[in-house]
C-alpha cells in the first residue's frame, strides 16, 4: 500500500466514525424516551466522537513524531559518524602538528647551536684578523727600514765601485795565481748543472735566475769588505739549497764565516723573501788558518767586517747572531744548541779531526728533513775533508747523501 492510499483509508475511517457518532446522536434525539435522555445521549455521542477525533489526531501526531524522531535519529547517527570521523582526523592532525612542532623546536635548537658556533668562529676570525693586521704593520715597518738601509747602501755603492775601479788593475797582481782558485764566473756546464739542482731541490727556476744569482753574488762581494770563501758557483749552489728550505721560519748555522759575504748573500736571496729567516754565525775571527791577514785580500778577518757586510745588505740585527769563538769551545756549542736548524754549513777547521768534530757535534742540531752542507770536498789542499766525507757517506747515519756539486757535499737528515 502506498502512502496516498494509506492516508485516504485513514481519512475514510475517521469520516465513517464521525458519521456513526452523528447517527447515534440523532438516534438519541429522536428515539430517546425523555428529553434529558435524548440530550444526554446526543451530547454523549458527540463527546465520544470528539474524543475519538482528538485521540485519533493525537495518534496521528504521535506517528508523525515517531517518524520524525526516527529521521532525526538517522541524521544524528550519520552526524555522529561524521563527527567521529572528523574527530579522528582532528586527532591525527593534532599528532602531526605535535610532530611538526617537535621538529621545529629541534630545528630552532640546531639553528641556535649553529648561530653560537658561527659567533664563536667569527670571534676567532676577528682575533686572527687583528693579529694578521698587527703582523702586516710590523712587516711593513721592517720593509721601510730595509728600504732605508738599502738606500744608504746604494749611496755608498758609488764610492765603493769607484774604489774597486781604482783597485781592479792591481787585484790580479796582488793575488797572483791564487785568483784561479776562486773563479768568479759561471761556466756553461755549471749553469746547466745548477739549473738541474734547482729542479731537484723543488725550485721552479729559469736559467736567467741562475745567471742573476751569480751576478748578485759578485755585486754583494764587490760592495762589501773582503771576499766570498768559495767559488761563485758554490756560493750560488748554497743559496739554492737555502731557498729550498721548507720551514716557514728557516734557521741556518754557518761554521767558518770569514768576512760574512756568504751570510750577506743568503740574507739577500732568502731573508728578504721569507719572514723569520735567521742565521747563527760561528768564527773566532783570528785570521785565515794561522795567518793574521787573509791570504787572498790581505785584509784582517774581524767580527766588525762581518757585521758591516750584513748591515750593508740591510739585514736587521735580530735576524743574525755571531758566536765569536771556535766551534770546539764549550760555550759556543752550548749557545748554538739552544735551537735546531734547517741548514748547517760546515766550513771551519778543514782537518779530518776538525770536520769530524763539527759534523759530530753540530750535525745533530739539524732538524728532521733539514740539510747538512760540507765545503771543500775534493779540494787538493784539504785531503782530510775529502777523507771524512767519503767515510761519512759510506757509513750508517741519519743523513742521506743527496749529491755533491763542485766542492760542496749535500746531505739530508731523515
Amino acid at each position: 500500500m502506498n502512502i496516498g492510499s494509506h492516508l485516504l483509508s485513514r481519512r475514510l475511517g475517521r469520516s465513517v466514525l464521525l458519521v456513526a457518532a452523528l447517527a447515534v446522536a440523532v438516534a438519541f434525539l429522536f428515539l430517546g424516551d425523555g428529553l434529558v435522555t435524548k440530550v444526554v445521549g446526543a451530547l454523549g455521542a458527540l463527546l465520544v466522537a470528539a474524543m475519538f477525533k482528538v485521540v485519533s489526531e493525537t495518534f496521528v501526531q504521535l506517528k508523525r513524531l515517531k517518524r520524525h524522531m526516527s529521521q532525526v535519529a538517522d541524521v544524528l547517527t550519520e552526524s555522529s559518524t561524521a563527527i567521529r570521523s572528523d574527530l579522528a582526523k582532528v586527532v591525527e592532525s593534532h599528532v602531526r602538528l605535535e610532530e611538526v612542532a617537535n621538529q621545529t623546536v629541534e630545528s630552532l635548537q640546531e639553528v641556535q647551536r649553529t648561530t653560537a658556533n658561527s659567533e664563536s668562529a667569527l670571534s676567532r676570525l676577528q682575533i686572527r684578523f687583528e693579529e694578521i693586521e698587527q703582523q702586516t704593520h710590523h712587516q711593513i715597518e721592517q720593509i721601510h727600514n730595509r728600504i732605508e738601509t738599502v738606500e744608504k747602501v746604494s749611496a755608498e755603492t758609488g764610492a765603493v765601485l769607484e774604489r774597486l775601479k781604482s783597485l781592479s788593475p792591481d787585484v790580479r797582481l796582488l793575488m797572483g795565481n791564487r785568483i784561479s782558485q776562486l773563479p768568479r764566473s759561471l761556466e756553461f756546464d755549471q749553469s746547466a748543472q745548477l739549473l738541474e739542482w734547482a729542479t731537484q731541490l723543488g725550485l721552479n727556476l729559469e736559467s736567467d735566475v741562475i745567471e742573476y744569482l751569480a751576478r748578485k753574488l759578485l755585486w754583494i762581494e764587490a760592495s762589501g769588505v773582503g771576499r766570498l770563501a768559495a767559488s761563485t758557483a758554490d756560493g750560488v749552489f748554497r743559496a739554492l739549497v737555502a731557498m729550498s728550505l721548507s720551514d716557514e721560519s728557516p734557521a741556518v748555522l754557518e761554521i767558518g764565516v770569514l768576512f760574512g759575504i756568504n751570510a750577506a748573500f743568503l740574507w739577500d736571496t732568502v731573508g728578504l723573501v721569507v719572514p723569520g729567516f735567521h742565521q747563527t754565525l760561528i768564527d773566532p775571527f783570528e785570521g785565515y788558518y794561522g795567518e793574521t791577514l787573509d791570504r787572498f785580500t790581505g785584509l784582517p778577518v774581524t767580527r766588525e767586517v762581518t757585521e758591516t757586510n750584513l748591515t750593508r745588505m740591510g739585514a736587521p740585527p735580530e735576524t743574525w747572531r755571531i758566536l765569536e769563538g771556535f766551534s770546539t769551545d764549550d760555550w759556543v756549542l752550548q749557545a748554538a744548541s739552544e735551537r735546531a736548524y734547517d741548514m748547517v754549513f760546515v766550513d771551519g777547521d778543514h782537518s779530518y779531526e776538525g770536520v769530524s768534530f763539527d759534523v759530530g757535534h753540530y750535525g745533530p742540531l739539524v732538524k728532521a728533513g733539514g740539510v747538512l752542507l760540507i765545503d771543500d770536498y775534493g779540494a787538493p789542499g784539504w785531503p782530510g775533508v775529502t777523507q771524512f766525507i767519503d767515510e761519512f757517506r759510506a757509513g750508517e747515519s741519519d743523513y742521506n747523501h743527496v749529491g755533491t756539486f763542485n766542492r760542496t757535499a749535500l746531505f739530508k737528515r731523515s
